[in-house]
């Protein structure tokens, strides 16, 4: 039998999930003789500058900056088949070539890595997750860290560094990685302006700032699609621990008026209707539940946080997205009556769906904006700004709290 040769790329994962690939081609087929072809490609190569120049700097065109020399190398003949990262695919694949088969997804979560001997150091797993908690919070964290005995903490954008690190007894811990997710430009400018935020890079189209060390944010854009698109990026390639979606929304309550805030109790969509085939409103066949629940940590922690800038202002329920800016009565009614929420917007659902898809932590935050009424074409150009900045500002000060619990 000939032998299956498969490219990839020579990093740590690369490798990892080729021979995870070649372990399940084994199991099928135990005759099976397989060899791995290691390839550079640009994203691997042009180190000196940022990821998303890489493109326009190697003339890679459409193609994942990490995917086209392999690509080129299984036209060529050169490999049988090759093994990538889902995150480094582009969009729209080349149609000479398909997806054939994707390993199983393991859990997304943070994952404390320590060297073998520094784990006698602590004496149970609450001590560990102390220890985790210090590592996460970085420098703020630094010395509690040092108080429990750990000569230094790690955490950067680049875990094989960090890994590295830990072997090498340079540090004792590593944690493997809170967002702000927003829909419109307008909604991120101020934490923009007010914070030393710097651009991670560009992805889908989409930049992508860090905050500040551990919280990342981005614009991606309005509607359910780029939603669920960039919450996805969140999970896949940032390995985010927690998603704090915002920005602003229409009162679906007469209790609600404008400036008052909402903090998801969940989210379920207004407009996916497969009522005919015997489904609730609002239910996507394959899940189990209607409305995605928030977290409830996270409830608690962004309705403090609100509180505390517009009290007596913030209620506690669900929020109903869909791709529909609602400005006419009779709209309004009818997502009332198939959804009992009490604002509605285009993005939230879409991203609770995909944190609960990942088993991810979410809330919604929502500065009302308009009366989601006849009058909303009035009222959404006058509070829009007012209502984003708040917002935003409440999500920052939450999220701080959040990465320091």
């Amino acid at each position: 039998m000939s032998t299956l040769r498969i490219g990839t790329r020579g990093s740590e994962l690369a490798l990892a999930q080729t021979h995870q690939a070649i372990a399940a081609l084994k199991a099928a087929n135990p005759e099976l003789e397989c060899s791995i072809t290691i390839i550079s490609t640009a994203g691997d190569q042009r180190t000196d500058i940022p990821l998303h120049m890489v493109n326009s700097a190697t003339n890679t065109g459409d193609k994942g900056v990490f995917i086209a020399a392999i690509e080129e190398a299984l036209a060529a003949g050169e490999i049988d088949c090759a093994v990538h990262s889902l995150k480094d695919m582009p969009g729209v694949l080349d149609s000479r070539f398909e997806l054939a088969a994707v390993l199983p997804r393991e859990e997304i979560q943070d994952v404390l890595v320590m060297k073998a001997d520094a784990v006698a150091n602590y004496a149970d797993a609450a001590s560990l997750v102390d220890l985790a908690v210090a590592v996460e919070n970085g420098s703020a964290g630094q010395s509690a860290a040092e108080e429990a005995g750990v000569k230094n903490i790690v955490l950067v954008q680049d875990q094989g560094a960090a890994l590295m690190e830990v072997a090498a007894g340079t540090s004792d811990a590593c944690v493997i990685d809170i967002t702000m997710a927003y829909a419109m430009t307008g909604e991120i400018e101020s934490i923009l302006r007010d914070t030393n935020a710097r651009l991670l890079e560009t992805v889908c189209g989409v930049p992508f700032y860090e905050i500040e060390e551990g919280i990342i944010a981005y614009a991606g854009g309005v509607g359910k699609v780029n939603a669920a698109m960039c919450a996805q990026i969140l999970c896949s390639v940032y390995s985010v621990s927690h998603i704090v979606n915002t920005g602003i929304a229409g009162s679906l309550c007469a209790q609600l008026d404008i400036g008052d805030l909402v903090v998801s109790k969940d989210a379920m969509y207004h407009d996916f209707d497969c009522v005919h085939f015997g489904y609730e409103c609002g239910r996507v066949p394959g899940m189990d539940v209607v409305a995605f629940p928030a977290d409830e940590a996270m409830i608690g922690y962004a309705c403090a946080a609100a509180e505390a800038v517009n009290p007596g202002h913030v209620r506690v329920g669900r929020v109903a997205s869909g791709d529909l800016f609602v400005a006419e009565k009779a709209a309004k009614e009818k997502i009332i009556e198939n959804t009992q929420a009490l604002c509605t917007e285009m993005e939230g659902a879409a991203i609770a769906q995909t944190a609960y898809r990942n088993n991810l932590p979410f809330v919604i935050l929502r500065a009302i904006s308009d009366k989601a009424d006849d009058s909303a074409e009035m009222d959404y150009p006058t509070f829009e700004a007012i209502a984003a900045k708040q917002c935003a500002a409440i999500t920052y000060a939450f999220a701080g709290k959040l990465k320091n619990a």
